[in-house]
């Protein structure tokens, strides 16, 4: 009973974890955003007014599994019984070893592990014990009456030990993965949901066209010929035009590019990848007029400079 129940509970437990697998990839229905809904409608008839009732008593255990809290706290939980059968496992490896050994143990024990052997003895029996007989010829008592019990346990063990041991350390292996795996489908679940609930859809996820860089870097962040980093020769190029070619083939139209101090310089270079690049629209934000409070926040400030207007900060715009 023991070990009926042990295999019952992990074929639900496998199955559930395949089910799961399935909802979170687009079956059964999939994640659905939790969109709110647009105006109430009070239930009608007397099955909507039950199902309702039911939905509010059951509305706090709804949200507790559906949350990432009961998915992980499950997940936990998982683990720590996919531990206790890779016990189980080692467990069973190690009771198929030991009716390994007491089967080449015994196999040096003629008298249950021969058939010719049993016979023999059965008959030497049969002589002095008149009374001593079965219904079954001598030839097959050894056989009908399992007496060779070196050879049951012989046969038996060396048929299955290999597929035992294998298969209970597989089956912990591939549990262990599939918990990685039910793992990787929730965030991928939970991904479409925010994905849904913003609008977007799953399959087209939103293009990219604007991109923010940064050179306010320190006035003693120069390199040996006393320029800054940003101009240094990269590939035949510099640094500068070769991340703005890079943004401009990965579908980029509209860069915004901070500057402080030798701002000169880095213009002049953003101008030559201007002309080269027809279709960039590039916007520069200059910093170097109020350096100390701008570079801190440049990054974060940057996007609402290029859609407002500052007064400290000099802008300028560039149009291909």
């Amino acid at each position: 009973i023991v070990w009926i129940a042990y295999f019952v509970f992990f074929f639900l437990f496998s199955a559930t974890m395949l089910f799961y697998g399935f909802w979170a990839n687009g079956w059964f229905g999939g994640p659905q955003a939790d969109l709110p809904e647009s105006e109430y409608q009070p239930p009608q008839t007397f099955v909507e007014r039950i199902r309702t009732c039911c939905g509010s008593c059951l509305a706090c255990c709804r949200s507790c599994t559906s949350g990432h809290l009961c998915f992980w706290s499950m997940l936990l939980l998982a683990q720590v019984i996919v531990l206790l059968m890779f016990i189980i496992s080692l467990v069973i490896c190690l009771i198929t070893g030991i009716q390994a050994f007491f089967g080449a143990g015994c196999s040096k024990i003629y008298l249950i592990g021969d058939a010719e052997v049993c016979s023999a003895v059965l008959g030497i029996f049969k002589v002095f014990l008149k009374t001593f007989g079965f219904e079954e010829p001598i030839e097959d008592t050894c056989f009908q009456k399992n007496l060779l019990t070196c050879k049951i346990i012989r046969d038996s063990v060396f048929h299955t030990a290999i597929f035992v041991i294998i298969g209970a350390l597989l089956a912990s292996v591939f549990s262990f993965q599939m918990l990685l795996d039910s793992a990787i489908k929730h965030e991928r679940a939970r991904c479409a949901r925010i994905w849904e609930e913003e609008g977007f859809d799953k399959k087209s996820p939103p293009r990219i066209t604007k991109a923010l860089i940064s050179s306010a870097s320190r006035p003693t962040t120069l390199d040996s010929r006393h320029r800054p980093k940003s101009l240094i020769d990269i590939e035949g190029t510099t640094l500068i035009s070769h991340v703005l070619r890079q943004l401009y083939r990965g579908g980029i139209q509209h860069i915004i590019f901070v500057v402080s101090h030798n701002g000169d310089a880095i213009r002049e270079e953003l101008q030559v990848c201007v002309q080269n690049l027809r279709q960039l629209r590039l916007e520069v934000i200059d910093l170097s007029q109020n350096y100390q409070g701008f570079y801190a926040a440049s990054l974060l400030a940057a996007g609402e400079h290029c859609f407002a207007d500052v007064g400290s900060p000099k802008k300028s715009k560039c149009h291909g």
